[in-house]
């Protein structure tokens, strides 16, 4: 019997050394790093709430109420990590190394930052507009801005696309002019917003007598047109004559009996997936052969599209009357989920999307802030009825930049905003004037450190945002 309970001990002993011995060969194979450390607002004492980011992993930590977080399961490599409060105006930036295997640790320490918040370069709308207003005059205005690559696309009434290559911020410089192509007798067609792929060479512009147009963008100085979808195009949807805003007149008048307007005034995308929004319709594309776009699906909308935005597996669409909100998990299948309707009179016009929550922009009643937590009921968490806005967009860390106008100063600015669904709120940071003369501010896009305003008659301003 002793003889039986000295092996069971050894063979106790090898199996715990050899579990022991997998674990320490677990640990140091390790594909994966950590980093911790702590952060802090000396001129306020804050530490806890401060938001650590790794902007090219788009992670995000919050600081706990020691002032510490804590990212796991890294990917080995030289990070850029910065911690910031109160929308970047406090800032601490700092170099990190993530190995396989280790951990790492950081200590922020956030100081004002006056250089956010302030324009660093812009594109005046002589520079925009090079063709006249036609016959009918339309009204001349630069209405929105996408950001691709290193190139802002704009969207201009008179203008048409302007190219603008914004690599250097503080000297944006326009490259190219696209007019749309077909121009009928006595209208103009005017561009109302475009979308370009991530690396800015596959652009798609909507019109709103051309209808919605692809373009080959890889040679910026030559745009070429891939394909087109008409804004009078009976084969893929749209609205009756009879059902047509009254503000569009002219296009009544290119419609025969029977035939369906288009009228394309939203588009959006992600990968090789776009959705165009126009009368009563979504449509949504397959761009994997970027030479021929494929329509894969026709969604029929009780609205006008206005705007579209992309959070995950939802589609945000503002039609003018109301917010629908869209699964797309199946992303050539959009099936609604559930409505948005304010109490207050306005149409929807802009929107954008991070973290469930959007940002709704609505002209009048301004900005509305929704949850989105539960798509089949998305609710208000707060209003800013302060201004007037017609265009709104957001960053990944949770902010959203609003294009704002006065009416009785006759002045624009660009308004910051954050959410937190934890205490189910909203709060401006920061304001920034843009234009006076007067002028309006028609639209954001942002991208990396900057977010770029379309003014409705002073052209693009960039603005430092990080």
């Amino acid at each position: 019997m002793r003889r039986v309970a000295i092996h069971l001990r050894i063979l106790f002993l090898l199996t715990l050394g050899a579990a022991l011995m997998l674990a320490c060969t677990s640990d140091s194979t390790s594909t994966t790093g950590t980093l911790s450390g702590t952060a802090s607002v000396p001129s306020t004492g804050k530490i806890s709430g401060i938001n650590v980011l790794i902007p090219e992993l788009q992670l995000k930590a919050t600081t706990d109420s020691a002032g510490r977080f804590t990212f796991n399961n890294l990917p080995p490599g030289v990070y850029l990590v910065q911690a910031e409060d109160n929308a970047y105006k406090l800032q601490d930036k700092k170099t990190v190394t993530i190995s396989p295997g280790t951990g790492s640790s950081a200590t922020f320490t956030l100081v004002p930052d006056n250089t956010v918040g302030t324009v660093v370069g812009s594109v005046p709308r002589s520079s925009l507009d090079n063709t006249p207003l036609g016959n009918p005059p339309q009204f001349p205005r630069t209405l929105a801005a996408y950001v691709a690559g290193q190139y802002a696309f704009l969207a201009d009434h008179a203008g048409g696309v302007p190219i603008v290559d914004v690599s250097v911020p503080t000297s944006p410089r326009v490259v190219k002019i696209i007019d749309a192509p077909s121009k009928p007798t006595g209208f103009l067609s005017r561009a109302l917003m475009t979308y370009g792929t991530d690396d800015g060479n596959y652009l798609v512009a909507v019109f709103d007598a051309d209808g919605a147009i692809f373009y080959d963008v890889s040679d910026k100085s030559t745009p070429r047109m891939v394909y087109q979808v008409f804004s009078i195009d009976n084969s893929v949807g749209g609205i009756d004559p009879s059902g047509l805003p009254p503000d569009y007149p002219n296009l009544q008048t290119l419609l025969s009996t029977g035939d369906f307007a288009l009228g394309p005034q939203a588009v959006t995308g992600r990968g090789n997936i776009v959705y165009v929004g126009g009368y009563h319709v979504i449509l949504v594309f397959d761009i994997s052969n970027r030479a021929a776009p494929a329509l894969r699906k026709a969604v029929g909308t009780d609205g006008y599209s206005a705007d579209l935005a992309i959070q995950k597996n939802l589609l945000v669409y503002a039609d003018g009357q109301d917010v629908e909100i869209y699964d797309i998990s199946s992303p050539f299948n959009p099936s609604l989920l559930g409505t948005y309707l304010s109490s207050v009179i306005g149409d929807y016009l802009g929107a954008a999307t991070t973290d469930n929550v959007a940002a709704i922009s609505r002209g009048t009643p301004g900005v509305e802030i929704l949850d989105l937590s539960n798509p089949s009921n998305p609710t208000l968490l707060q209003a800013f009825s302060d201004i007037q806005s017609q265009g709104v967009d957001s960053s990944w860390d949770g902010y959203f930049y609003a294009a704002a106008y006065d009416p009785l100063t006759l002045s624009s600015w660009m308004k910051v905003y954050r959410t937190d669904l934890s205490t189910r709120s909203a709060a401006e940071f920061y304001s920034v004037p843009l234009f006076t003369n007067p002028a309006y501010a028609m639209n954001v896009a942002v991208s990396g450190n900057y977010a770029y305003v379309a003014g409705r008659d002073d052209g693009l301003k960039i603005v430092k945002i990080k």
